[in-house]
């Protein structure tokens, strides 16, 4: 199990996932419950995720050993906040053109542009 922790990747899945599960509740609650415009249903849905989604990465994810050569949290912070804004920028504008291509498939549209912008997060992530 401790190799299984160790690696990044698991780790990323893990938090990544349930950031997903957060993410697309507070989407579906917005669009299901109370009818907010799929624009600014994804921008909440993201808004939410982002605010957990630092300390979970810095800390878990991410986390390097004690001792370990690693950015400060000021150089990360920085290089976390661009990505989350990029993310909070385009990523309602692409979930809202992936609903309109895959209508009346709203939910899958969401899942798959969340799958798309994960995998584009992780990447830039692991060099943060």
């Amino acid at each position: 199990m401790k190799r299984v922790l160790s690696s990044e990747g698991f780790r990323f899945l893990v938090s990544g996932g349930s950031l997903f599960l957060l993410d697309f509740t507070v989407f579906v609650v917005c669009r299901k419950v109370l009818g907010i415009e799929v624009v600014w249903a994804e921008l909440i849905a993201r808004s939410v995720g982002a605010a957990t989604g630092f300390l979970l990465h810095k800390f878990f994810t991410f986390a390097r050993p004690k001792g370990a050569s690693a950015m400060s949290a000021q150089v990360q912070g920085v290089g976390y906040f661009a990505t989350t804004a990029f993310n909070l920028l385009f990523s309602p504008f692409f979930i809202s053109w992936l609903v309109l291509w895959m209508h009346p498939y709203e939910l899958s549209a969401k899942m798959l542009g969340s799958g798309l912008l994960a995998c584009e997060t992780f990447l830039v992530f692991r060099y943060i």
